[in-house]
């Protein structure tokens, strides 16, 4: 293994550590030190040219979505997946076997780049949003590139304690610190974002919950 792709499975496992996902810097850490050739999609990921990390092709994160996503249709590591706990060597078995049972639609994955939709990210758009429309009176026009699914989009039709929409079934928890905006009317009169690949909510719900990781059912449930 290479050392570039080595310290983007690593860096890849410190951040989903450090962003609450145990499970995934465990696997991640995992492809670190065991990923050898003798299959398709592993040699395809141990030869991937160019930047593999997180400011090039972003690979590792490709890899953990096509996982995920094989999961969500209960096509394979089901029974090694959270919340079920088994030894890595267990887990990484059954990784390889996922390897070869299921090689094309992996394949597919790593083709296409990451695409996170992570409605938590609203939390800090109600925030700041809330203070504009305190100091300004302004009514909102919304611009976002890169929009995936457009979730964050709809930010004002989202709750977060006493600010957003105060009967939206979507509620934001974060832990908060420091001063807050007072609470404000959020009038939002046009929104729109762009996107090279941009997803329907409707149809395309496996991609949009691929990249959100098993161990963290809370971020399931927002989207």
């Amino acid at each position: 293994m290479s050392d570039r792709l080595r310290d983007a499975l690593i860096s890849q496992s410190r951040s989903c550590e450090t962003l609450g996902s145990p499970f995934m810097g465990r696997l991640m850490a995992l492809f670190a030190e065991r990923l050898q050739f003798g299959s398709s999609v592993a040699d395809r990921i141990l030869e991937w040219p160019g930047d593999v990390g997180p400011t090039g092709h972003s690979v590792p994160l490709r890899l953990a979505g096509a996982l995920h996503g094989l999961v969500l249709e209960r096509l394979a590591l089901t029974e090694v997946y959270p919340p079920t706990q088994v030894s890595d060597d267990m887990l990484w078995a059954e990784v390889i076997r996922a390897f070869n049972a299921h090689s094309e639609r992996i394949h597919r994955w790593l083709d296409s780049p990451p695409q996170t939709n992570e409605v938590r990210r609203s939390a800090a758009l109600i925030l700041g949003a809330s203070l504009l429309s305190q100091q300004f009176g302004l009514p909102l026009v919304l611009s976002e590139l890169g929009a995936s699914a457009g979730l964050n989009l709809n930010f004002d039709r989202y709750r977060l304690g006493p600010y957003g929409a105060p009967d939206s079934a979507v509620s934001l928890t974060p832990d908060l610190a420091g001063p807050l905006p007072p609470v404000s009317a959020l009038n939002v009169i046009d929104r729109a974002g762009v996107d090279l690949n941009p997803l329907d909510p409707n149809k395309d719900k496996l991609r949009l919950l691929a990249y959100l990781w098993p161990d963290q059912p809370e971020r399931l449930a927002l989207t």
